[in-house]
Parts: C-alpha cells; sequence; structure tokens
C-alpha cells in the first residue's frame, strides 16, 4: 500500500509539472508532414510520459475544438481569430502549380517539366479549388494570385483537403494550386512547377502555418509543451 501511494503521488506530481499527461493536437493535412513530426519528435525526446490524440481537421473545425476544449494544440492556417485562442506562426511555405503529369492544358506555353509558370499561363484553365468554407485562407490566397496577375479563375470543382485537390489532378480533371511541401507525399501523375516570382508575386505568394492554443488551459503539459516549441532547437 505504502508504495502504491508513493507511485501515486509521483504520478500527480508529473502531470502537475506537466511531464505527463494527454495533450490533443488538431493538425491540418499538410502540416501533417511537416510541422507536426517535428513537435512530436522534440516532445518524445523531452516529454515522454506525455501521450498524444492527434486529430487531422481543417483550420475552422481546430479552431473550434481550441474555443469548446477539445483541442488543446492547433497547427492550423491564420483565419479570423477567436476570443480566448492565441496563436503565433510557426512555419512559412509558397504554393506551386499542380498540373496532371504530361498534360497539355497550357498548350504552347507549356515549359519544361519543374520550370517556373508565370500566373498567367493558367488563366481560365479548368481550376480546381479550395472551399470557401473549410478552406477559406487558400481559397482567398489563390484568388489574390490569379488577380494579380490578371488571370480568371476557372473553378470546376471545390474540396477542403490538398490531398483531395491532389487526387482531382492525378485523375485529369485540371490543374491546383498547393503548398510546396505537399510534393513530398504527392500521388503518381502529378507534375509541380513554382510559380514564376516577378511583379511582386513572390512577395504575395506565402502560406503560413501558425501554432495556437487557449489562452485558459489548465492542462500543464500543454503549457510544458509550448515552452518547449519556443526554446532553441
Amino acid at each position: 500500500m505504502s508504495a502504491l501511494c508513493i507511485k501515486t503521488d509521483l504520478d500527480v506530481r508529473r502531470v502537475s509539472s506537466g511531464q505527463a499527461g494527454t495533450i490533443t493536437v488538431g493538425y491540418t493535412a499538410i502540416a501533417g508532414h511537416s510541422a507536426l513530426p517535428l513537435m512530436l519528435r522534440r516532445a518524445a525526446e523531452n516529454m515522454p510520459r506525455v501521450s498524444f490524440v492527434l486529430r487531422e481537421l481543417v483550420s475552422t473545425d481546430q479552431m473550434d475544438g481550441l474555443v469548446k476544449g477539445n483541442v488543446d494544440i492547433g497547427l492550423l492556417r491564420p483565419i479570423v481569430a477567436r476570443p480566448g485562442v492565441v496563436s503565433r506562426p510557426l512555419m512559412q511555405d509558397r504554393l506551386v502549380v499542380a498540373l496532371p503529369e504530361g498534360s497539355s492544358l497550357l498548350g504552347n506555353m507549356a515549359g519544361r517539366k519543374g520550370e517556373p509558370l508565370p500566373l498567367g499561363y493558367l488563366d481560365r484553365l479548368p481550376l480546381l479549388m479550395y472551399s470557401t468554407k473549410e478552406a477559406r485562407y487558400f481559397h482567398d490566397l489563390v484568388l489574390r494570385l490569379f488577380a494579380s496577375a490578371g488571370a480568371h479563375a476557372n473553378i470546376t470543382q471545390y474540396a477542403s483537403q490538398v490531398p483531395a485537390l491532389l487526387a482531382f489532378v492525378q485523375a485529369g480533371l485540371g490543374m491546383t494550386l498547393v503548398p510546396a511541401s505537399a510534393m513530398a507525399f504527392a500521388p503518381a501523375g502529378v507534375e509541380f512547377h513554382e510559380i514564376d516570382g516577378r511583379n511582386g508575386v513572390q512577395e504575395l505568394n506565402r502560406v503560413e502555418l501558425e501554432l495556437a492554443w487557449n489562452e485558459e488551459t489548465a492542462n500543464p503539459a500543454v503549457l510544458r509543451l509550448l515552452d518547449l516549441i519556443e526554446a532553441p532547437a
């Protein structure tokens, strides 16, 4: 009995100090292949007694979860702030053009595979677009990029997540713009081109990923993880 009491007391101290416990992490599909593994690796090295519940969610659903307490930490895109939710920039990416491999969509304008494309080349091509509800951040960014080049966005399909858009591309239904980090897990049959960064496009073509949490969190492990992420690697 005495040993059990000592163990229980030790467990309580570990939880209260953030050395043990559970953290629910929300993340986007892209973050699941970039920021999330880095965060989990660092946590495993420094917080081995903390367990994680991972939930792939679009940014709006993550924000809802943070407000309601169903999500402890979110890896999400910058969206409309909610009272009580704090966020800070975590990673930066850029959009690239995804086309069916060997596609004739660009006609005579097509360059070599992987060659940067001016956005004007995408004028009126079938555009596989981000949902206005679940993926407003990307939806608006794509429209701003098209507008900056005077190109018409000919939207033919919608999806809320990058893997779904790449599936459309793989099926030959059109082209889309996705974060460059998505190239690491793209399906076969999709080719990518950088976006020509001239005429101010490079400054506009910035994709932000934020780390978010509820400022009133009572989970000591969350606070410990935030300190860990803030600390130099």
